[in-house]
Order: structure tokens, then sequence, then C-alpha cells
């Protein structure tokens, strides 16, 4: 088990440290793109998750309902922050989808940025521990591959994912991540 676990984790390396490592004026990679880019790939998943989800309807169809529900929130919490965070990026006049790592307090689309993932995050803890978002995804717990059984674990998975999340982007701005890579 360790051992696939390597590999892929040497594989993802090998794809993103090339990415983070070069500067990006000389890099082949659209990095202007990249808000679109995650919006677009999570268009797709929600297009994915609404077919398993339909299937899991087919089965029991009083989730119908609840199943309009957890789509428009999914499309909320995947999609929407990285078009706003584009719109922020065009705003602002960044040619760089990384300006929301920079340490400039005084550019309101920056702040804006930093909006946009402390709002996700306090929307995504809000949803899972209070506002029933953990008994919806064990509603439809057979769209997702690995999801835990039990509400307790989605809640503590939720809390620890986004304080991961808080902390590392707090590191980035905090020691200037995009200043450092085009300074």
């Amino acid at each position: 088990m360790i051992r696939p676990i390597q590999q892929s984790q040497l594989f993802g390396l090998g794809i993103l440290l090339p990415l983070v490592t070069q500067s990006p004026d000389t890099s082949f990679f659209p990095y202007q793109f990249i808000w679109p880019l995650f919006a677009a790939i999570n268009i797709f998943n929600l297009i994915y998750m609404g077919a398993r989800v339909a299937a899991i309807v087919r089965e029991n169809p009083e989730l119908e309902g609840d199943s309009r529900v957890f789509l428009k929130w999914l499309f909320i919490f995947a999609v929407l922050p990285f078009l706003l965070l584009y719109l922020f990026q065009i705003l602002g006049g960044f040619h760089n989808s990384l300006y929301v790592f920079s340490n400039d307090y005084h550019n309101p689309y920056i702040v804006l940025g930093w909006v946009v993932f402390i709002l996700l995050n306090l929307g995504i803890l809000y949803s899972i521990l209070w506002g029933g978002g953990a008994s919806m995804l064990i509603k439809f717990r057979k769209a997702f591959r690995s999801m835990p059984e039990s509400e307790m674990q989605i809640k503590v998975m939720t809390v620890f994912n986004c304080l991961v999340g808080a902390v590392a982007l707090f590191s980035m701005i905090a020691t200037n991540t995009f200043g450092k890579l085009h300074g």
C-alpha cells in the first residue's frame, strides 16, 4: 500500500515541482489561466457527479429535491471561487494567477482574493458542521469513491483540511510567494 502512494506522490511532484520552481515568464504553462482551468475541471467534475447523483436518485426518488440542492452547493463551493479569483485577476490587471499569494495589503484585488479563500473555508466549515452538509454527503455517499461512513468522520476531516488550507494560505501570503517568484 505504501509503495503505490509513494509512486503517486513522486508522479505528482514530477508534474507540480517544475511549475512551481520555473519562472512563469519562461514557462510553457499558461499561468494567466490557472483559475479558469480549475473552474473548467470542476465543471466537468460537477457533470460527472450529476450523473452519479442521478443514478442514486433513480434508486431513491425521494432524494430528488436534495440532489438539486447538493449539486447547487457543489457548484458554489467548487466552481464559483475560481471564477471570482479570475475576475479579480482581470480587474486587478494581473498577468499571473498567483497574484493572490502576494502580501500587497494595499491592493484591493489581492485582498478580495484572500477574502474568497477565507469565505470558502468558512462556508465549507459552516455547511458541514452546522448546515447539514455532512448528512447530505452521507445521503449521496455512493457518488464518491472514498467517502467516510459517518458524519463525525466527515466533520473531523473537514475541520482538519480547512485548518491546513488556512495555514498554507497564510504561510504563502506571509512569505510573499508571488513576490519571490516574480521579484
